[in-house]
């Protein structure tokens, strides 16, 4: 007999009409499908609640036409919490002006904040967008939880896998130990968005789990596999789902490109400053580069639509 799952855990599916250099497909038709996978999952699961911790648009002001489509294509149950591409200027206070103001407004997603949050069968779920992470867990901690209540926690903010090398250029606001210690113990476990690589941390009974991204949006993710996770709520287990990618629809070639399009550039700015004699005026300059290289109208057009 199949289990059914309490609830499907995912994050940072950044809804978008545009298509990252690193992809070969269509883009949007990929990321269809990938929902529409989604969608089937709930309703063999019973239409279990979708539980999304943030970024589920690429931007906060998205196209009327998307919208649109999220509303029609969504699953159903859906719960998120804002993340930083969905807010103008990374602004919690501005949440009114969003895409996903518009789908909460419709009543098509449930939209959790600090000072809200909602249940699912026999569990809590509480929500911290984007930015508000201390004041969140202030907030959570002075709820009256009775001692036999569940708790799942959303937040979006950038925490790192302590089993991988750790980027220097990543400072996190806070450690993962330090984290599971500033949650009530009635939380059995938190769904974290941001970061886009999929990893789980068990911390005694409880877990901390970042789901990962849906779609590769860059080419150092060709080899990242997308997933989702179910969550049975009786044993606090979480089960992953992989979901179907065509390996070949992301690819590096652009990387190799922008490398020889930078070299003429440092090349270009070389010749510049050293094989001719420097005027004060830099139009003059570069036209006369121009005129002495041959080079093409096309180009020209192009570096001086960019320093006009």
């Amino acid at each position: 007999m199949n289990r059914t799952a309490t609830a499907i855990l995912t994050a940072d599916w950044h809804l978008s009409e545009k298509t990252p250099l690193c992809r070969t497909d269509n883009y949007q038709e990929t990321m269809a499908r990938k929902i529409e996978f989604i969608w089937n999952l709930q309703k063999e699961n019973k239409y279990c609640p979708l539980l999304h911790s943030g970024d589920l648009f690429d931007t906060w002001k998205s196209s009327h036409a998307l919208v649109a489509w999220a509303i029609e294509h969504l699953p159903g149950s859906f719960v998120t919490i804002p993340g930083q591409h969905e807010l103008p200027g990374h602004n919690p206070a501005l949440l009114y002006k969003t895409n996903l103001n518009v789908l909460s407004t419709a009543e098509r997603i449930t939209l959790l904040s600090p000072s809200f949050y909602t249940s699912i069968p026999n569990v809590l779920v509480y929500g911290i967008p984007w930015g508000l992470l201390q004041e969140g867990l202030q907030i959570i901690n002075n709820m009256k939880l009775k001692k036999t209540d569940k708790l799942i926690l959303m937040i979006h903010e950038l925490f790192q896998s302590p089993k991988e090398k750790q980027n220097p250029f990543i400072e996190q606001i806070m450690e993962l130990d330090e984290l599971f210690d500033s949650v009530p113990e009635q939380c059995v476990g938190i769904l974290a968005g941001d970061n886009h690589q999929t990893f789980q941390v068990r911390h005694g009974k409880r877990w901390f789990l970042s789901p990962g991204s849906l779609m590769r949006m860059d080419a150092d993710q060709y080899k990242h596999q997308p997933k989702v996770f179910l969550w049975y709520a009786d044993t606090n287990e979480l089960e992953a789902v992989e979901i179907p990618i065509e390996k070949d629809a992301v690819s590096r070639e652009h990387i190799k490109e922008m490398k020889e399009r930078d070299a003429r550039i440092e090349s270009f700015i070389n010749k510049i400053s050293t094989e001719y004699k420097i005027t004060l005026n830099f139009e003059h300059n570069l036209k006369r580069f121009f005129r002495n290289n041959k080079t093409r109208k096309p180009v020209q057009d192009i570096i001086w639509e960019v320093i006009e």
